[in-house]
């Protein structure tokens, strides 16, 4: 009995954790992305580090908080995923803005160019105006001045 105990207990330690060995995997997936993985530092060492002390309990027999460990590792991992989506998103966010101030700068400058348009439109408009009475009035005094003009010359 005692020689199957300790079999098992042999077989227990040899074995290696799965779990451990995809967390590892993932952890270095996530440290190969440079840019997002820096905002991610704190949280991917963590999860390294429980990831060797998962391996560490479970290789001294302690399967049970072998396990909790790696469950550590694996909430270090998606916290350190969540952070880079945030990264990402914050990234887009503040590009997204700068557009978005580049097209308010845009807009106000083609209102304004609008509005001097339209005010050079009434303006000109009101001197077309002018224009026309003035011509208007001088037709009318020209008018007014041509039977005159023809009474002086019935006149000799």
């Amino acid at each position: 009995m005692m020689a199957l105990w300790s079999v098992a207990q042999s077989t227990a330690h040899a074995q290696p954790a799965p779990n451990c060995d995809q967390l590892q995997a993932q952890i270095a997936e996530l440290v190969k992305q440079q840019g997002p993985a820096a905002t991610a530092k704190q949280q991917l060492d963590a999860a390294d580090r429980a990831v060797v002390r998962a391996r560490n309990a479970r290789a001294a027999g302690d399967s049970e908080h072998g396990i909790e460990l790696e469950a550590l590792a694996a909430d270090y991992v998606a916290t350190a995923r969540m952070v880079m989506h945030a990264a990402s998103l914050e990234a887009q966010l503040i590009a997204l803005q700068s557009k978005q101030t580049e097209i308010e700068t845009i807009q106000r400058q083609t209102e304004t160019l609008l509005e001097a348009t339209i005010a050079q439109r009434e303006r000109t408009k009101a001197v077309l105006q002018q224009a026309l009475e003035l011509q208007q009035t001088k037709k009318t005094s020209v008018v007014k001045a041509e039977p005159a003009k023809n009474k002086k010359g019935a006149k000799k």
